[in-house]
């Protein structure tokens, strides 16, 4: 315990500490250094900027970035400089990142959006437009992220990637989201479902289900939410997706807070190899020992034997913060303080106002539970003034409640009768933002009733065609056979009644595959070696059946009944009757003349 203890007190003291060598940077260090071309140098340094900005390393992430760029303009490669203008690492900037970090990763963002311009893609300038769109919006921009998204959608129509139109329409309901729009983020969701549905992209259409879950989270309905990701779950579990099996997990966790599901999406991290989700599995983990269990020791405890996640709160800057979280949930306020207080320079320096707001109040809190009243006002005065700037009116209630309070307790009546009459004006906008929301869903609610309706029109009018299409397959099978059949009142080759059947059989053969096709698929799982295994099976099945059929059609076809019958029937005796026949015809002629 001791150790343990020790080993805090230096990472407190010392925030700045270097990047521990943790085994995967160190393999990508080495495959950087032993690329044997600029290209294998410029993937290795793309891996090892995304590992950074996953584990928070900014800076360094920022420095790889750019020596990633340089080397790809020293080559004048195009198919290099936009692998590294539109890298996925970027995506990876978060809601916690400092101002620093967004203001770099902003103007990455703006070189790939002006090369794309150069090179006049339009879909390139759509992406850099979304990656904007998304900074801007983590960043508590959203005004700023809607300009970014309504200059992508000017931009739609002349692209024809469905999965960037549909990845358009989820960043334009997140930005409606962050502007508390929860209606047109629901449209927009659902032009984002039925596009990825349309091309069957099974990880969108999963995606958009998260959203629809975090509307109604945040509009206080948890069944609707749990009922939604029950779906991505089905979804994703008929489609074989483990990562979608995975974020599904991690969301049923944080909507019921039962540790089964963490585990679940944990096992599945693990095993897929991810590394992002890994250490996002790992933070809930460490976060559920202090806030679920209660268990500072736990938490602290498993913080020391995961050097990944104690690098990830390094270089996030507020290691102290996070220890201050873990004795601040578990009752130990007056360590929470001690280090809570280590990281408020930084994150009153560094960090928005959004962030600098949840560590006031936390701050406020724990030196309201140790009877601080003084230093409590202080801290919760610098959080109202931050909040009431942001209009979050349920915070402002808080707030005020616990300002009117604490200055009840000090007996400063004027300020605590001013924060009551304050916070009976926020319960009076809090019902009407309550009736608000009530009237939210219900129009949720009718755009989910006529979405689902449109979907369900669509499916059965793709039914119908389908069914339309198998009966006329069926119809042009039977009528090969029939024509088989016709072609006997000729006299024709056998080797001809041996190509019909040929053709007849291969339609037949290629009608029972697409009749089976589906349940082949679930039965093998999608193997390709056993869909192929199970076609030639199928095949050696109905081959004796194709040469019975062929022996049994050259035996009718020549039989003397039939020849007969052929003979009776000919086309050329109709066309050239016999002078016998042209008699008997004149004679009836003749007979119905004189009646």
């Amino acid at each position: 315990m001791r150790k343990l203890f020790l080993t805090l007190a230096i990472i407190s003291f010392n925030p700045s500490i270097c990047f521990c060598q943790i085994a995967l940077e160190k393999q990508l260090l080495q495959k950087a250094d032993a690329a044997k071309n600029d290209i294998e140098s410029i993937t290795a340094l793309g891996e090892l900027a995304e590992f950074y900005t996953i584990y928070r390393a900014d800076a360094k992430a920022d420095t790889i970035l750019q020596k990633q760029l340089l080397k790809a303009e020293l080559l004048n490669d195009k198919s290099l400089i936009i692998k590294t203008l539109f890298t996925s690492s970027i995506n990876n900037i978060a809601s916690t990142s400092s101002n620093e970090t967004y203001n770099k990763a902003l103007a990455f963002v703006e070189k790939g959006l002006a090369y794309a311009r150069e090179i006049d893609d339009d879909e390139l300038v759509v992406s850099a437009h979304l990656k904007k769109a998304a900074l801007l919006r983590k960043k508590g921009m959203p005004d700023e992220a809607f300009q970014q998204i309504n200059l992508a959608l000017g931009m739609a129509g002349s692209i024809r990637n469905d999965s960037l139109k549909t990845e358009l329409h989820i960043e334009s309901g997140d930005v409606f989201f962050a502007k508390r729009d929860y209606v047109n983020a629901y449209k927009n969701y659902n032009i984002a479902y039925d596009l990825a549905y349309a091309i069957k992209n099974i990880p969108l259409q999963s995606a958009t289900f998260h959203k629809f879950a975090n509307i109604y989270r945040v509009l206080e309905s948890p069944n609707e939410a749990k009922n939604i990701i029950r779906k991505s779950i089905e979804l994703n579990k008929e489609n074989k997706n483990p990562k979608g099996l995975m974020a599904d997990c991690f969301h049923l966790f944080r909507i019921e807070e039962q540790i089964d599901y963490l585990n679940k999406a944990i096992f599945l991290s693990d095993s897929l190899q991810s590394i992002k989700d890994q250490l996002f599995g790992k933070r809930l983990r460490f976060i559920s020992f202090y806030k679920l269990e209660k268990d500072s020791h736990k938490a602290l405890a498993y913080l020391e034997q995961n050097d990944d996640l104690k690098q990830y709160f390094i270089n996030q800057g507020i290691i102290n913060y996070n220890i201050g979280s873990a004795y601040q949930y578990s009752g130990r306020f007056d360590s929470a303080i001690y280090y809570y207080l280590k990281d408020e320079a930084i994150i009153t320096s560094k960090f928005s106002k959004g962030h600098q707001l949840t560590f006031y109040r936390e701050l406020a809190e724990c030196f309201k539970e140790l009877n601080q009243t003084a230093s409590s006002i202080s801290y919760f005065e610098k959080a109202y003034g931050l909040s009431e700037k942001s209009g979050d009116l349920f915070s402002n209630d808080t707030i005020a409640q616990s300002l009117a309070d604490l200055y009840a307790q000090e007996k400063n009546f004027e300020r605590a009768y001013y924060f009551a009459n304050l916070r009976s004006g926020y319960i009076k906008e809090i019902k009407n933002l309550s009736k608000q929301a009530d009237i939210t869903l219900m129009d949720i609610d009718r755009e989910k009733k006529k979405h689902d309706k449109d979907l369900a029109d669509a499916l059965a009018a793709e039914r119908i065609k389908r069914e339309a299409q198998y009966l006329g397959i069926s119809i042009a099978t039977v009528f090969l056979f029939i024509i088989l059949i016709v072609f006997g009142m000729f006299p024709i080759s056998k080797v001809t009644i041996r190509m019909l059947n040929f053709v007849a059989f291969i339609c037949l053969f290629e009608f029972i595959i697409l009749l089976i096709d589906g349940w082949l698929h679930d039965l093998t799982h999608g193997a390709p070696l056993y869909i192929w295994l199970a076609k030639i099976l199928i095949i050696a099945l109905l081959l004796p059946l194709h040469h019975t059929l062929e022996h049994v059609a050259i035996k009718f076809l020549s039989s003397p009944k039939l020849q007969r019958f052929r003979q009776k029937l000919s086309i050329k005796k109709l066309l050239h009757p016999s002078k016998k026949t042209i008699k008997k015809i004149e004679e009836n002629l003749e007979e119905s003349t004189l009646v």
